[in-house]
């Protein structure tokens, strides 16, 4: 791997970074932030399926069952109708998802 190949990561996570603070300030709903999260849970089981080395196979299959997990809260949350710890919940969700969440932000 070459500087220039280093250094387009560097940029990309940077963009990656930006475009997450930016979709986390706009204040989605949470209608929007759930579908969101399980569009990237969707894309990403694809990604996992596909992956061969073990080693990457696991740090994604822990940030996937990290977003699922943060779904998971969020969706108990709001059956048990538990208003004082939805928006808390939501902001945990997308803090525990930012690896994952950063999916939408390809480009």
């Amino acid at each position: 791997m070459n500087i220039t190949d280093i250094d387009d990561k560097i940029i990309k996570r940077a963009r990656q970074n930006y475009l997450f603070e930016r979709y986390r300030n706009e204040g989605h709903g949470l209608a929007k932030v759930l579908s969101d999260c399980n569009s990237v849970m969707l894309d990403f089981k694809n990604i996992l399926e596909k992956t061969t080395d073990p080693d990457k196979r696991g740090m994604q299959q822990r940030l996937f069952e990290k977003l699922h997990s943060a779904v998971t809260k969020v969706a108990v949350t709001v059956k048990e109708n538990n208003l004082d710890q939805l928006e808390l919940a939501t902001n945990e969700l997308l803090d525990e998802a930012k690896d994952l969440v950063r999916f939408l932000f390809k480009s």
